[in-house]
């Protein structure tokens, strides 16, 4: 339900005159309207939602000297206006139940419905969204079993959500219980549409402020029966428009989906049978789409920095020649350290931090040449390169010396110098440094995407900005040299053979867009739906996933009415909130733009303080689950978004041809002048049929034009050939 900015300034003689249509359009009979509102006066329960108290607090001065200020359409989510009726005084209740029964009532009157795709009629329920839901259903049917008894039945079966941008304004408990991007059945439905009236009424609202009260609501209805008209004249291309969008972004969500399946083990097992269904524990929903356990900002950092030192000690040899290799691959990693300390050095010219290099030199240099003695009796074959490198003027840096392993060199040299079999070895563990890099790339972004979550909402004082600007600093830089040794693996990987350069190869590019991460602290966000996680989420699954094409599925919901209001309250955004650190790269200043005003709703942070290592782990397992049920969410909204624009196309047919063989009926045997604009009426309906049946068949779709083809049979192939993983 919309709300519509039309108001009325009070006289004596407005209220005397009803419109012509007698309530057969889309407003009611003002009569009994006004009667319904009387003996329903406006709720003075407490509400218990953020939005609410917000509404209730509007300042009630503006609705002076108006008699009526404003109206509520019930639309569906075409924007397709159903029904209007007048507010009063502000919103209450009392009009939205008015305006959903006038539209329920819609199908009422003719007889026994039947249904096309031979549903069974328990299986079909109503899916609405109003900007109140939370309150306005709590005594929804009690209300109706009260004043509308006649519609109680078709109001019990219905669900409820709320708009993804109002939604915003609630309570966090209100996304896991009300968003729509968390119910089954609805495909990717916003609820904002009923808002794209709002332009035209608007621009209508100064033009019946004066008219009387019959005579605005017929002008509102003629601009509302025009606007429904250009929607049936534009459905085709809509539909179609949005059955591209809803394949093109099903691939991409299922593809990523099955690669974090992939990557989740098997966890995988454990999370499918959870129950999706949120439910109140104490004050609190609990849903698997939100987090529950929160550990402090220290506690995330502390245990990066430990998963981090654990990543580096991960490879451990079996026997001389894998000693060999494993003990260069930790020469090649502090070769690529030093560099940052001496470029921290060039910044704060600190004693601790000439120590620390010297430190780190002198243990570089000890391995360094314990190795060579070493590499001395393994490859023989390299001695007078690593002679000729030691005599160059000026000398080689420790960090910057080569090691001249295998992958140094290319194939003809390793021919050359007999190095095939240490080549393979070699290939071997830089295949084991390339999973690692991943992994301990996996670990660092995930805390970077904490603690941005939790410094847009937390630090204030300067002391906390420091600390975190620190943080956020040592985690990027930690990123970027897993990044790294990432990419040094993948390039001596395929300079010896082993891995196919390319997009396409099993260890594909890495980049900084790759380590792309939506929060999974916040609630879900406005644009959600259209971005994906970075490729890293994938990248260290087991086996390759195949790409997937798109699949349909029988919506079991009808078309949603939309309700949705215009009150949600303004916040200011505070801009110094944002923690201002000097970026190493350019993705910090990405990662902050991305970032968004609301930032990480904490619960009892202050009672919890340090989390214990196994906390700290069930805290890990617990990003991964959320991450994975949310994208579970996204891939199934989408296949919904399919399979219901496919039903709706094929329904929109059968419309247009069902209205081409009335007009054609009624063309006989009457007068000529009827008969022409029966004709032209009929022609009108067959075009748009035809248009509607080359777009479909256009995306692909041919053989539901078929006859005697079934969507029902159509979508159950297709999601038994396409199972989610």
């Amino acid at each position: 339900m919309a709300r519509s900015r039309y108001s009325d300034l009070k006289s004596r003689r407005s209220l005397c005159i009803v419109s012509s249509l007698g309530g057969k359009a889309h407003f009611p009979v003002d009569r009994d309207y006004r009667a319904h509102l009387k003996e329903n006066p406006g709720s003075t329960e407490k509400s218990t939602c953020n939005y609410l108290k917000a509404v209730n607090k509007q300042d009630k001065k503006k609705f002076k000297n108006m008699a009526i200020t404003g109206t509520v359409n019930a639309q569906c989510s075409h924007v397709f206006i159903l029904s209007s009726v007048d507010l009063h005084y502000g919103e209450k209740f009392s009009n939205g139940d008015y305006a959903l029964v006038s539209s329920l009532r819609l199908y009422n009157g003719r007889g026994k419905m039947t249904f096309e795709l031979r549903f069974e009629i328990d299986d079909v329920d109503e899916m609405a969204t109003y900007d109140i839901a939370c309150e306005y259903t709590i005594h929804l049917e009690s209300r109706i079993a009260k004043n509308f008894p006649d519609v109680l039945v078709k109001v019990k079966k219905m669900r409820w959500g709320v708009p993804s941008l109002h939604i915003q304004g609630h309570q966090e408990d209100c996304m896991y219980k009300y968003g729509t991007a968390y119910l089954s059945c609805v495909g990717h439905l916003h609820g904002e549409t009923a808002e794209q009236w709002w332009p035209e009424a608007n621009q209508l609202g100064p033009h019946v402020r004066q008219m009387n009260n019959g005579h605005r609501q017929d002008t509102i209805i003629d601009h509302q029966n025009d606007w429904n008209y250009k929607k049936t004249a534009g459905i085709g291309e809509m539909l179609a428009s949005e059955l591209r969008r809803g394949k093109q972004q099903f691939e991409e969500k299922l593809r990523h989906f099955n690669g974090l399946s992939a990557s989740a083990g098997d966890l995988v097992k454990k999370w499918k049978i959870m129950d999706r269904t949120p439910r109140r524990v104490g004050k609190d929903i609990i849903s698997v789409y939100r987090h529950n356990t929160i550990p402090s900002q220290q506690a995330i950092y502390q245990r990066m920095l430990a998963e981090d030192e654990r990543f580096e000690g991960s490879m451990v040899p079996r026997n001389r020649i894998a000693r060999f290799i494993n003990d260069a691959l930790m020469i090649e990693e502090d070769q690529c350290v030093n560099p940052i300390f001496l470029f921290n050095r060039s910044q704060q010219d600190l004693q601790s931090l000439a120590s620390e290099i010297a430190k780190r030199r002198s243990k570089l240099k000890a391995r360094l040449t314990a190795w060579r003695r070493e590499q001395r009796e393994i490859m023989p074959q390299v001695g007078d390169k690593v002679a000729l490198q030691s005599q160059q003027l000026p000398s080689i840096q420790l960090e910057h010396e080569r090691l001249f392993l295998p992958s140094d060199f290319v194939e003809v040299e390793r021919q050359e110098l007999r190095l095939g079999t240490l080549g393979s070895e070699e290939a071997r563990w830089r295949e084991g440094q390339a999973f690692g890099a991943l992994r301990a790339t996996q670990s660092v972004v995930k805390t970077l995407r904490a603690l941005l979550d939790h410094t847009a909402r937390h630090d204030r004082q300067q002391k906390q900005r420091s600390r975190a600007g620190d943080q956020l600093r040592d985690i990027i830089r930690r990123r970027d040299f897993r990044m790294g040794t990432y990419d040094v693996a993948r390039k001596a990987m395929i300079a010896l053979g082993s891995l196919e350069p390319g997009p396409q190869s099993s260890f594909p590019p890495l980049s900084i867009a790759d380590t792309f991460m939506k929060s999974v602290i916040k609630k879900r966000q406005l644009g959600d739906s259209h971005l994906t996680d970075g490729r890293w989420f994938t990248m260290t699954a087991s086996s390759s996933t195949p790409s997937q094409s798109t699949q349909q599925s029988s919506g079991s919901t009808k078309t949603p009415p939309i309700m949705s209001g215009t009150q949600m309250p303004k916040r200011k955004i505070n801009t110094s909130r944002t923690v201002k650190v000097q970026p190493v790269t350019a993705e910090e200043t990405a990662q902050k733009a991305e970032a968004r005003s609301e930032g990480w709703l904490w619960r009892d942070l202050g009672k919890m303080g340090k989390l214990t290592s196994e906390e700290m782990d069930e805290w890990s397992q617990e990003s991964d689950r959320v991450q994975w049920f949310r994208a579970e969410a996204e891939v199934e909204r989408w296949r919904e978004h399919v399979e219901m624009r496919l039903a709706e196309l094929l329904r929109s047919i059968r419309s247009f041809r069902k209205w081409d063989t009335v007009w054609t009926e009624l063309a006989d045997g009457v007068q000529a002048g009827y008969c022409a604009y029966a004709k032209q009426k009929a022609h009108m309906n067959r075009c748009r049929a035809e248009r509607c049946e080359a777009l479909l068949e256009a995306a692909g779709y041919k053989e539901l034009l078929q006859p005697g083809a079934s969507l029902v049979q159509y979508v159950i192939a297709k999601r038994a050939r396409q199972p989610l993983y």
